[in-house]
């Protein structure tokens, strides 16, 4: 071969080799950049399922991020609330269903409706648990679910009269999210947080969300049956309750389902007198 040919063939300029997506260690775990385009099964990505007076800035948030990362788009439930049975239809026809975890989440019959018709088309759920001034307590959640039946008439009376209007039998709802709803992996999101950190937790959310799988009712710990013996009549006298105090806090600390919403100002506490230091156990000496 001659030589020109050969100098030619070695000064071909090569193409640049793709970079590859940088790792970084959080928590003791490797986390890799995944922006890879989703591939859509349904009509939307993710259905972001949130009450929208407690995180409405994060969910719209993490809306606007996902549908970049993906390239796919998003559904947030409050974009139309028009008709519901569009909403849920919306539901059906997404690949992951998002739980924006907060105090009262549970209490809005909306949300209800599309948990449920998540559960029924299949569609996996990811909890985002959303910290902040009101934050979802996962015990007080669980005792709630179990006597959603009850506790909803308490707390938020009309949810179950519109659930029942759409054909909602109440108690197989608390069954059914009382098997689903603990079950799920539930990822930290922190608005406060730093854009290192938030990109971090949209990253574990993409993550979960390529691999969430639909909850399998053969796979549960209970049959309906037994979970309706274990809990027994939700309308007994002695039935625990959760104590619920001043702006949703429970004894322990931690935030539970409130009755009155956090932007209620309490009351203010009369202060209870002082008694005397020193009183006189004989005021008339004389």
């Amino acid at each position: 071969m001659p030589a020109d040919s050969l100098n030619t063939r070695n000064s071909t300029p090569q193409p640049p080799q793709p970079l590859q997506p940088p790792q970084r260690r959080r928590s003791g775990e490797s986390v890799v950049d995944d922006d890879t385009p989703w591939q859509l099964k349904g009509k939307f990505a993710a259905f972001c399922s949130h009450y929208k007076k407690e995180c409405a800035m994060e969910a719209r948030h993490c809306q606007f991020d996902l549908e970049q990362m993906l390239g796919a788009p998003c559904f947030l439930d409050s974009d139309d609330l028009t008709d519901l049975r569009k909403l849920l239809q919306h539901v059906a026809h997404s690949d992951v269903l998002l739980l924006f975890q907060s105090a009262n989440v549970l209490t809005r019959p909306f949300c209800l409706l599309e948990l449920n018709a998540a559960i029924a088309a299949k569609v996996p759920i990811v909890a985002i648990n959303v910290r902040g001034g009101n934050e979802y307590s996962f015990d007080d959640s669980m005792h709630f679910l179990r006597y959603l039946d009850v506790e909803l008439e308490q707390r938020n009376p009309d949810a179950g009269k519109l659930l029942t209007k759409h054909g909602v039998d109440i108690t197989h709802l608390a069954y059914t999210l009382s098997m689903v709803v603990p079950s799920l992996i539930s990822i930290d999101f922190n608005p406060s947080g730093s854009r290192n950190a938030l990109r971090a937790s949209l990253l574990d959310i993409i993550k979960a969300m390529r691999t969430a799988e639909p909850f399998l009712f053969d796979a549960a710990d209970q049959t309906k049956e037994e979970w309706l013996t274990v809990r027994g009549d939700p309308r007994a006298p002695g039935r625990p309750r959760t104590a619920l105090h001043e702006h949703g806090k429970s004894e322990s600390g931690g935030s539970t389902l409130a009755l009155v919403p956090p932007e209620v100002p309490m009351l203010p506490v009369t202060p209870t007198p002082n008694p005397d230091p020193n009183p006189n156990p004989n005021p008339n000496p004389n």
